[in-house]
């Protein structure tokens, strides 16, 4: 299984027949959990390479629409790809600046910190989720997340053209939220990559980038943990997401970059 899989989810995989072992051990279906004995699995995290500022900036550039006020704000917030798509005008301060993160979308379901159900049901109970059944326990999707004042701006041009009250991305083919990061990678992130001949890293590469970013400009950790959702105990800002900026060039591009991006040159 190690070889098709990641050491993760083996390891989760293992926990989880360990976990069925030991109530057939407690009901005496079986006298001993063998599972408990075997090898210990070590988890392994490989860091993703993050896109370089003047990467970010062609992105930006060559991008056109509500594709480009997505990447405006998965790149300047660090939103997971779920959080942007399940954004709704509602979470939305334009006066103060922050979006009050509420939900992420994923596979057609939307969570949020008490539960989660299907995108019609969500709709259908006005936009609420009436059943508290979340299982979830790793990631946070309710929090503050501050917004500079250049993805504000351009959010909010992007408001006052809005074609409904309710979500702030719209599926052409459904006039509703997007499913699942699926349909935008397919169709507008890879037509990009192909576009600006830029390595195609996933389009959730925007929040590690984001992460090393902030950190090689400064940011403190127990901030970023907070916007990042993380507890503040957590390992994985160092661990999985933050890449150190040896370029000088880029270390350079990327101060202030949101605040100046007119003045970086597109590579």
């Amino acid at each position: 299984m190690l070889k098709e899989k990641s050491t993760s989810t083996v390891k989760k995989c293992k926990d989880t027949l360990s976990l069925i072992m030991n109530k057939a051990v407690a009901d005496d279906i079986i006298s001993k959990n063998y599972v408990s004995l075997s090898d210990s699995i070590t988890v392994v995290t490989t860091k993703r390479v993050p896109y370089t500022t003047g990467e970010v900036t062609t992105l930006l550039k060559e991008s056109d629409g509500w594709f480009k006020v997505f990447l405006y704000l998965v790149f300047s917030t660090g939103l997971r790809t779920g959080e942007a798509i399940g954004l709704m005008w509602d979470d939305i301060d334009f006066e103060n600046g922050f979006i009050d993160l509420k939900r992420s979308i994923t596979k057609g379901r939307v969570t949020e910190k008490n539960g989660n159900c299907s995108i019609d049901e969500f709709i259908k109970n006005d936009f609420k989720i009436k059943v508290f059944n979340n299982t979830n326990k790793t990631k946070n999707h309710t929090r503050p997340i501050p917004l500079d004042n250049t993805t504000r701006d351009i959010l909010l041009q992007y408001y006052k053209k809005r074609t409904q009250d309710n979500w702030i991305f719209i599926s052409s083919k459904t006039n509703s939220c997007f499913a699942d990061s699926t349909t935008v990678n397919k169709y507008y992130w890879k037509p990009l990559l192909n576009k600006t001949k830029i390595e195609d890293k996933d389009l959730y590469t925007s929040r590690h980038t984001y992460i090393s970013i902030m950190k090689n400009n400064g940011a403190d950790d127990a901030w970023l943990k907070s916007i990042g959702g993380w507890t503040q105990s957590s390992r994985m800002l160092n661990d999985v997401y933050f890449t150190h900026e040896s370029n000088e060039r880029d270390t350079a591009l990327a101060n202030n970059f949101f605040y100046n991006l007119d003045k970086v040159k597109a590579e």
